[in-house]
Protein backbone atom coordinates (compact mmCIF):
# COMPACT_ATOMS: atom_id res chain seq x y z
CA UNK A 1 0.00 0.00 0.00
CA UNK A 2 0.62 3.54 0.37
CA UNK A 3 2.47 3.60 4.33
CA UNK A 4 5.55 3.61 5.50
CA UNK A 5 6.51 1.10 8.08
CA UNK A 6 8.40 1.78 10.91
CA UNK A 7 10.00 0.80 14.26
CA UNK A 8 9.19 4.13 15.62
CA UNK A 9 7.37 3.88 18.99
CA UNK A 10 3.54 4.68 18.30
CA UNK A 11 1.19 4.83 20.97
CA UNK A 12 -2.52 6.34 21.45
CA UNK A 13 -2.50 10.07 21.20
CA UNK A 14 0.27 10.00 18.28
CA UNK A 15 -2.02 9.61 15.03
CA UNK A 16 -1.36 13.12 13.19
CA UNK A 17 1.84 13.84 14.29
CA UNK A 18 5.22 13.77 12.86
CA UNK A 19 7.77 10.96 11.33
CA UNK A 20 11.00 12.82 11.23
CA UNK A 21 14.18 10.71 9.56
CA UNK A 22 17.41 11.51 11.67
CA UNK A 23 18.82 14.28 9.14
CA UNK A 24 15.31 16.51 10.59
CA UNK A 25 13.08 16.11 7.76
CA UNK A 26 9.17 15.39 7.64
CA UNK A 27 8.96 11.85 6.29
CA UNK A 28 5.26 10.60 6.97
CA UNK A 29 2.57 11.50 8.76
CA UNK A 30 2.06 8.88 11.69
CA UNK A 31 -1.41 6.95 11.29
CA UNK A 32 -1.64 3.57 13.02
CA UNK A 33 0.43 0.41 14.63
CA UNK A 34 -0.05 -3.14 14.64
CA UNK A 35 -0.35 -4.12 18.66
CA UNK A 36 -2.51 -6.78 20.61
CA UNK A 37 -2.36 -5.03 23.58
CA UNK A 38 -2.57 -1.40 22.21
CA UNK A 39 1.01 0.24 23.16
CA UNK A 40 3.78 0.28 20.81
CA UNK A 41 5.66 -3.14 19.91
CA UNK A 42 7.75 -1.47 16.99
CA UNK A 43 5.46 -1.98 14.26
CA UNK A 44 3.85 1.71 13.31
CA UNK A 45 2.57 2.67 10.04
CA UNK A 46 3.04 6.43 8.42
CA UNK A 47 1.40 7.96 5.46
CA UNK A 48 4.51 9.07 3.04
CA UNK A 49 4.89 13.11 3.00
CA UNK A 50 4.63 13.07 -0.45
CA UNK A 51 0.96 11.67 -0.27
CA UNK A 52 0.34 14.07 2.31
CA UNK A 53 1.01 17.29 0.34
CA UNK A 54 -0.78 15.86 -3.07
CA UNK A 55 -3.92 15.81 -0.86
CA UNK A 56 -3.11 19.42 1.29
CA UNK A 57 -2.22 21.03 -2.16
CA UNK A 58 -6.06 19.73 -3.58
CA UNK A 59 -7.30 21.18 -0.30
CA UNK A 60 -6.36 24.15 -0.91
CA UNK A 61 -7.59 24.31 -3.93
CA UNK A 62 -11.05 23.88 -2.95
CA UNK A 63 -11.39 20.45 -4.68
CA UNK A 64 -14.08 18.04 -2.63
CA UNK A 65 -11.71 15.47 -3.52
CA UNK A 66 -8.36 14.15 -4.32
CA UNK A 67 -7.94 13.86 -8.12
CA UNK A 68 -5.51 12.03 -9.36
CA UNK A 69 -3.24 12.03 -12.58
CA UNK A 70 -5.36 10.41 -15.92
CA UNK A 71 -3.65 8.73 -18.72
CA UNK A 72 -6.57 6.65 -19.52
CA UNK A 73 -5.10 3.46 -18.74
CA UNK A 74 -5.96 0.63 -16.22
CA UNK A 75 -3.09 -1.61 -14.46
CA UNK A 76 -2.86 -5.05 -13.17
CA UNK A 77 -0.75 -7.14 -11.38
CA UNK A 78 2.13 -9.00 -13.37
CA UNK A 79 2.07 -13.10 -12.38
CA UNK A 80 5.17 -15.77 -12.03
CA UNK A 81 3.02 -16.90 -15.11
CA UNK A 82 3.07 -13.80 -17.32
CA UNK A 83 6.22 -12.97 -16.18
CA UNK A 84 7.29 -16.22 -17.49
CA UNK A 85 5.31 -15.87 -20.66
CA UNK A 86 7.20 -12.22 -20.99
CA UNK A 87 10.50 -13.52 -20.87
CA UNK A 88 10.74 -11.52 -17.60
CA UNK A 89 13.30 -12.56 -15.20
CA UNK A 90 10.97 -12.12 -12.21
CA UNK A 91 7.35 -10.65 -11.74
CA UNK A 92 7.31 -6.88 -11.69
CA UNK A 93 6.05 -4.18 -13.00
CA UNK A 94 2.81 -3.21 -13.76
CA UNK A 95 0.50 -4.69 -16.79
CA UNK A 96 -1.50 -2.42 -18.81
CA UNK A 97 -5.05 -3.98 -18.88
CA UNK A 98 -6.91 -1.61 -20.83
CA UNK A 99 -6.03 1.42 -22.61
CA UNK A 100 -8.23 4.29 -23.93
CA UNK A 101 -7.33 5.07 -27.72
CA UNK A 102 -8.18 8.48 -27.37
CA UNK A 103 -6.54 9.15 -23.97
CA UNK A 104 -3.29 10.55 -23.40
CA UNK A 105 -1.44 6.79 -22.85
CA UNK A 106 -3.69 5.81 -26.15
CA UNK A 107 -1.58 8.50 -27.85
CA UNK A 108 1.52 8.27 -26.41
CA UNK A 109 1.53 4.67 -27.82
CA UNK A 110 1.11 2.15 -25.08
CA UNK A 111 -1.15 -0.93 -25.57
CA UNK A 112 -2.86 -3.53 -23.69
CA UNK A 113 0.17 -6.40 -22.58
CA UNK A 114 2.74 -3.65 -22.27
CA UNK A 115 4.43 -3.91 -18.80
CA UNK A 116 5.29 -0.67 -17.25
CA UNK A 117 9.07 -0.57 -15.47
CA UNK A 118 9.91 2.65 -14.33
CA UNK A 119 8.31 6.32 -14.13
CA UNK A 120 10.60 9.34 -14.08
CA UNK A 121 13.43 6.75 -14.06
CA UNK A 122 12.29 4.87 -10.77
CA UNK A 123 11.58 1.79 -10.47
CA UNK A 124 7.61 0.53 -10.74
CA UNK A 125 7.50 -2.96 -8.30
CA UNK A 126 3.74 -3.26 -8.33
CA UNK A 127 0.79 -1.99 -9.44
CA UNK A 128 0.33 -0.39 -5.78
CA UNK A 129 3.88 1.65 -6.56
CA UNK A 130 2.64 2.76 -9.91
CA UNK A 131 -0.55 4.04 -8.09
CA UNK A 132 1.38 6.21 -5.59
CA UNK A 133 3.86 7.75 -8.14
CA UNK A 134 0.90 8.44 -10.13
CA UNK A 135 -0.67 10.10 -6.88
CA UNK A 136 1.98 12.37 -6.17
CA UNK A 137 2.56 13.69 -9.26
CA UNK A 138 0.60 17.11 -10.62
CA UNK A 139 -2.16 17.10 -13.27
CA UNK A 140 -0.63 19.44 -16.19
CA UNK A 141 2.17 17.98 -16.67
CA UNK A 142 4.22 15.19 -18.69
CA UNK A 143 5.84 11.62 -16.76
CA UNK A 144 8.00 9.60 -18.57
CA UNK A 145 7.54 5.79 -18.62
CA UNK A 146 9.57 2.97 -19.44
CA UNK A 147 7.77 -0.26 -20.55
CA UNK A 148 8.34 -3.50 -21.99
CA UNK A 149 6.69 -4.00 -25.44
CA UNK A 150 7.04 -7.04 -27.47
CA UNK A 151 10.29 -7.85 -25.42
CA UNK A 152 11.79 -4.86 -26.23
CA UNK A 153 12.39 -1.34 -23.58
CA UNK A 154 10.23 1.63 -24.95
CA UNK A 155 10.12 4.85 -23.49
CA UNK A 156 6.73 7.02 -23.58
CA UNK A 157 6.61 10.68 -22.41
CA UNK A 158 2.50 10.81 -21.23
CA UNK A 159 0.75 13.89 -19.95
CA UNK A 160 -1.07 13.56 -16.66
CA UNK A 161 -4.28 15.28 -17.35
CA UNK A 162 -7.54 15.72 -15.46
CA UNK A 163 -9.84 12.60 -15.74
CA UNK A 164 -12.58 13.73 -18.34
CA UNK A 165 -15.90 14.47 -17.34
CA UNK A 166 -17.67 13.01 -20.31
CA UNK A 167 -21.84 14.49 -21.03
CA UNK A 168 -22.72 16.13 -17.77
CA UNK A 169 -24.06 13.05 -15.85
CA UNK A 170 -27.55 12.96 -15.57
CA UNK A 171 -28.30 12.56 -11.91
CA UNK A 172 -31.56 10.52 -10.74
CA UNK A 173 -33.29 10.08 -7.63
CA UNK A 174 -35.26 6.48 -7.55
CA UNK A 175 -38.50 7.35 -6.13
CA UNK A 176 -41.41 4.45 -5.94
CA UNK A 177 -42.25 1.37 -4.59
CA UNK A 178 -38.83 -0.52 -4.53
CA UNK A 179 -35.40 -1.47 -3.11
CA UNK A 180 -33.56 1.11 -4.89
CA UNK A 181 -35.79 4.00 -3.63
CA UNK A 182 -33.59 7.27 -1.46
CA UNK A 183 -30.50 6.17 -3.76
CA UNK A 184 -29.10 9.08 -6.01
CA UNK A 185 -27.59 6.88 -9.41
CA UNK A 186 -25.39 8.68 -12.61
CA UNK A 187 -23.77 7.62 -15.42
CA UNK A 188 -19.93 6.73 -14.52
CA UNK A 189 -17.37 9.04 -16.47
CA UNK A 190 -13.95 8.91 -15.73
CA UNK A 191 -13.83 11.77 -13.50
CA UNK A 192 -17.02 9.93 -11.41
CA UNK A 193 -15.20 7.04 -11.35
CA UNK A 194 -12.11 8.14 -10.21
CA UNK A 195 -14.24 10.08 -7.73
CA UNK A 196 -16.13 6.28 -6.42
CA UNK A 197 -12.76 4.85 -6.15
CA UNK A 198 -13.67 2.72 -8.73
CA UNK A 199 -11.55 1.67 -11.92
CA UNK A 200 -12.09 4.77 -14.89
CA UNK A 201 -12.56 2.21 -17.40
CA UNK A 202 -15.70 1.12 -16.17
CA UNK A 203 -18.87 2.12 -17.89
CA UNK A 204 -23.14 1.37 -16.26
CA UNK A 205 -25.35 3.65 -14.22
CA UNK A 206 -23.62 3.91 -10.38
CA UNK A 207 -25.18 4.79 -6.56
CA UNK A 208 -23.42 7.92 -5.79
CA UNK A 209 -25.41 8.98 -2.36
CA UNK A 210 -28.06 7.59 -0.47
CA UNK A 211 -30.55 9.01 1.80
CA UNK A 212 -30.78 8.08 5.49
CA UNK A 213 -33.48 5.61 6.12
CA UNK A 214 -34.60 5.16 2.69
CA UNK A 215 -35.24 1.18 1.62
CA UNK A 216 -31.97 2.15 -0.18
CA UNK A 217 -30.34 2.38 2.64
CA UNK A 218 -32.00 -0.49 4.69
CA UNK A 219 -31.26 -2.99 1.82
CA UNK A 220 -27.63 -2.20 1.99
CA UNK A 221 -26.75 -0.16 -0.99
CA UNK A 222 -23.74 1.89 -1.02
CA UNK A 223 -22.51 4.69 -3.02
CA UNK A 224 -20.17 2.88 -5.73
CA UNK A 225 -22.52 -0.05 -6.25
CA UNK A 226 -23.03 -0.28 -10.15
CA UNK A 227 -26.68 -1.62 -10.87
CA UNK A 228 -26.06 -3.91 -14.09
CA UNK A 229 -29.55 -5.92 -14.14
CA UNK A 230 -32.78 -5.17 -12.92
CA UNK A 231 -35.66 -7.79 -13.45
CA UNK A 232 -34.64 -8.78 -16.88
CA UNK A 233 -33.28 -5.46 -17.77
CA UNK A 234 -30.19 -4.50 -18.51
CA UNK A 235 -29.37 -0.88 -16.83
CA UNK A 236 -27.48 1.32 -19.22
CA UNK A 237 -28.68 5.00 -18.33
CA UNK A 238 -29.71 6.26 -15.07
CA UNK A 239 -33.54 6.90 -16.78
CA UNK A 240 -33.74 3.23 -17.96
CA UNK A 241 -33.02 2.33 -13.96
CA UNK A 242 -35.64 5.07 -12.91
CA UNK A 243 -38.24 3.63 -15.31
CA UNK A 244 -37.33 0.01 -14.04
CA UNK A 245 -37.81 1.65 -10.43
CA UNK A 246 -41.40 2.79 -10.45
CA UNK A 247 -42.76 -0.94 -11.88
CA UNK A 248 -45.55 -1.85 -10.03
CA UNK A 249 -44.18 -5.64 -8.77
CA UNK A 250 -43.40 -6.99 -5.51
CA UNK A 251 -40.94 -9.34 -6.75
CA UNK A 252 -37.34 -7.93 -7.51
CA UNK A 253 -34.60 -9.94 -9.16
CA UNK A 254 -31.27 -7.47 -9.25
CA UNK A 255 -27.49 -7.54 -10.27
CA UNK A 256 -25.11 -5.26 -8.48
CA UNK A 257 -20.86 -4.82 -9.18
CA UNK A 258 -18.90 -3.82 -6.04
CA UNK A 259 -16.13 -3.72 -5.80
CA UNK A 260 -15.45 -5.98 -8.72
CA UNK A 261 -17.98 -8.87 -7.44
CA UNK A 262 -21.07 -9.73 -9.12
CA UNK A 263 -23.45 -9.69 -6.91
CA UNK A 264 -27.07 -11.11 -7.69
CA UNK A 265 -30.34 -11.01 -5.28
CA UNK A 266 -33.91 -11.89 -5.94
CA UNK A 267 -36.53 -10.30 -2.87
CA UNK A 268 -40.44 -9.51 -2.24
CA UNK A 269 -40.68 -6.21 -1.08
Amino acid sequence: GYFIQTDAAINPGNSGGALINMGGQLVGINTAIYSRSGGSIGIGFAIPSNMVRAFADAAKAGLDFFERPYIGAEFELVTPQIAESLGMEKPTGALVSSVEGSGPAGKAGLKPGDVILSLNNTPVESIEALDYRMATLSIGTKATFVALSKGQQVTLEIPLERAPEGAKPSEVTLRGRSPFAGAKVAELSPRLAQRLGLRTDIKGVTVIDISRDSPAADFGFQPGDIVREVNGTSIDTAATLAQIAQQDTRWWRFTVERGGQILRQVLRY
